[in-house]
């Protein structure tokens, strides 16, 4: 055999071999990429309970990822552990609540809780804040009625995710009443989102990954699969859609909150439930959007901003901030705001 034939054969191997390494590398990142949905193949996805109920934890440290890229993270089920300096406890839905039965008992009148960290209850107990005054003076009321109030919010939640939360979560046909409250941050992303893969990068082999054992492993970090959201100009959370990956342009903007609001209406209608929507900060100016959707959709929007002046009054030395740098509302302003729902409640015929 010539020299030459033998030189085109190892050049016909190597190149052969070469071909073959593409077509797995090409192939192996399309598996990834057809796979990457399947969220329960990610450990950080089912994240084991906390029992820490000494220890100060972080908003990513109490977060898990959601099955729904709609609602994206969600808090761990059945935990325990201090956040923004006060206990919370989870239910078996990851609610920051105690369980209920799945329907109602007799003589119940059942209220959802949609929302984000002031809903949540921010830096105040559990015995603090407004939703939870709330259903304890409303069942101190009424001896007729039991009353269970389920706070479903979540920090950094935004409208469109509060309303998926509500419909996947919530069997709606026990429902009475939902309230839902409102904060400039609803038109914007949440406070994480997920960190899609870049399959197309050549600064990684998946190839080279599928024979270290990582290409399907379980075990991968918290922030190779949820990071913070991206910032706009001033410092917020982006709202604007064209800035927006393109897997979340249908969770912000005021198009999206619209949307939103119109598919709250309709399970509203559909199952049977009344619908407050509250404006919960007293220093917020309510863009226009939010008001002119509640108007053309029938909803009951409360203003909270004269109720808080008027409880001022009352009361000289009130304050609303948790702190200089901290806008959400301390057990005052959350006593306020359980003062105004009372009386908005009590004017339903649930």
């Amino acid at each position: 055999m010539s020299k030459n034939t033998t030189k085109l054969k190892l050049a016909s191997i190597f190149f052969g071999i070469i071909m073959a390494l593409l077509i797995a590398e090409i192939g192996l990142r399309i598996i990834k990429f057809m796979t990457f949905q399947n969220l329960n193949k990610i450990e950080f996805g089912n994240r084991a309970p906390i029992n820490q109920p000494n220890d100060e934890l972080t908003l990513g440290q109490i977060i898990q990822i959601s099955d729904n890229n709609k609602i994206i993270y969600q808090l761990i089920p059945n935990s325990i552990y201090r956040f923004k300096n006060a206990l919370v406890k989870t239910n078996d839905e990851g609610f920051k609540d105690k369980n209920y039965p799945k329907e109602k008992s007799k003589n119940t009148k059942r209220i959802i809780g949609i929302g984000d960290s002031g809903m949540f209850g921010w830096g105040v107990e559990e015995e603090e804040s407004y939703l939870t005054q709330l259903e304890n003076r409303l069942n101190k009321k009424n001896d007729s009625l039991q009353f269970e109030i389920i706070n479903t919010s979540v920090p950094g939640y935004n409208t469109v995710m509060e309303v998926e939360v509500l419909e996947k979560k919530i069997q709606l046909d026990q429902v009475d009443l939902v309230i839902i409250d409102f904060i400039t941050n609803d038109f914007e992303l949440p406070s994480f989102i997920r960190k899609k893969p870049n399959f197309t990068t050549l600064e990684k082999s998946f190839l080279l990954m599928f024979f270290e054992g990582d290409f399907f492993s379980k075990k991968q970090k918290r922030d190779e699969w949820l990071i913070d959201s991206p910032m706009d100009k001033e410092g917020y959370f982006e709202s604007k859609v064209e800035n927006v990956p393109d897997e979340y342009r249908n969770l912000v903007g005021k198009e999206a909150y619209v949307f939103a609001m119109k598919r709250l209406k309709e399970l509203g209608d559909q199952y049977g439930f009344e619908i407050l929507v509250l404006s919960q900060s007293p220093h917020l100016k309510i863009p226009k959007v939010v008001t002119e959707t509640c108007h053309k959709l029938d909803l009951k929007f409360i203003d909270f901003a004269p109720h808080w002046e008027k409880y001022k009054s009352e009361n000289p030395t009130a304050q609303w901030k948790l702190s200089d740098d901290d806008w959400h509302p301390r057990a005052e302003g959350h006593r306020a705001i359980s003062n105004t729902l009372f009386e908005v409640i009590q004017k339903l015929s649930l």
